[in-house]
């Protein structure tokens, strides 16, 4: 195996039945992540050169699906936030020199600033899949491909983009699944944004084991009540957080099921054992965050994610 697509292939769960990935607006199921991404293939495989192509899209399901779709024409894609300052944009699109960039509706405009090759998402999925295409395009690759570049902060002012490829996301994802026990019936509750590099987890685990991810609403974090309820309601059973989505529930005493619950029963998942797994992935976890955690989730298992310079 030498592809992540080959994930998604090979489980034979690209029908209709199975969601995928689900916002709070919108579902997909494996047969149409699929479908819709090899569409994009199809129209990306014009693109000339090995250059990646940038994407520039909101918090959804159909950018994750542009990403496979960017992956299926055998580029790597280069994810930018489009709130960025421009100039910080202009920065990474010079380092990166984009083969094209795709975006959504509202981020059309800037792409096309930006480039004179450029997609729309929408637009893509109106086109008919070639299957000859990535099947010809799969022939040519090797599992040391870039798979994506992620900008990063860039501490010295300019922007520096990390490559990773398939093989090293493969490896990643199945240590991953394999610690955390994540099997088919699980459903991954999603916090990062999809452009930063912690939300290779919720996009990848779901083609790798066959499980569900939730994209939980940005506004949510700053309300407890609500981000609880949302997860209970979607059935989540393991997070993947950064320890700063955490500090407004612990300063609340959301773990300790105590405010409030006098409210609205609305931390069932905190007081039930549904969560089943917690990863935190920062290079030093607060510990009042830990012990909160800790005491209130004793039965669920806590995870620290620390670089390898953070040992």
């Amino acid at each position: 195996m030498k592809n992540v697509l080959e994930w998604l292939e090979e489980r034979k769960i690209n029908d209709e039945s199975k969601v995928a990935y689900r916002g709070p607006n919108e579902k997909i199921t494996f047969g149409q992540v699929i479908r819709n991404s090899r569409k994009i293939g199809t129209v990306l495989s014009n693109v000339k050169g090995t250059a990646p192509i940038a994407i520039i899209s909101g918090r959804n399901v159909a950018t994750i699906y542009a990403y496979l779709g960017i992956v299926y024409s055998g580029h790597a894609y280069a994810p930018i936030d489009g709130s960025l300052p421009r100039h910080r944009i202009d920065l990474i699109i010079e380092t990166l020199q984009p083969a094209a960039i795709v975006a959504d509706a509202d981020h059309i405009e800037l792409a096309r600033e930006l480039s004179e090759q450029c997609y729309q998402i929408d637009d893509m999925l109106t086109h008919n899949v070639d299957n000859a295409v990535p099947e010809t395009i799969r022939k040519r690759m090797v599992m040391t491909d870039p798979l994506y570049v992620i900008f990063t902060s860039g501490s010295t002012g300019k922007p520096k983009g990390v490559i990773t490829s398939h093989q090293s996301l493969m490896c990643y994802i199945d240590s991953y699944i394999d610690v955390m026990e994540i099997n088919q019936d699980d459903i991954l509750g999603n916090q990062s944004p999809l452009d930063y590099i912690a939300a290779i987890r919720d996009i990848y685990i779901p083609l790798k084991t066959g499980c569900e991810t939730v994209i939980i609403p940005k506004e949510f974090f700053m309300q407890p009540d609500r981000l609880f309820d949302y997860m209970n309601e979607n059935g989540v059973t393991s997070i993947g957080w950064s320890v700063s989505a955490l500090s407004i529930p612990v300063t609340l005493g959301a773990f300790q099921d105590v405010e409030l619950r006098s409210k609205k029963n609305l931390f069932f998942w905190f007081s039930n054992a549904c969560i089943r797994f917690v990863c935190l992935a920062e290079a030093f976890a607060r510990c009042e965050i830990c012990k909160s955690i800790w005491t209130y989730r004793s039965n669920s298992q806590l995870y620290i994610l620390c670089g390898r310079t953070h040992g």
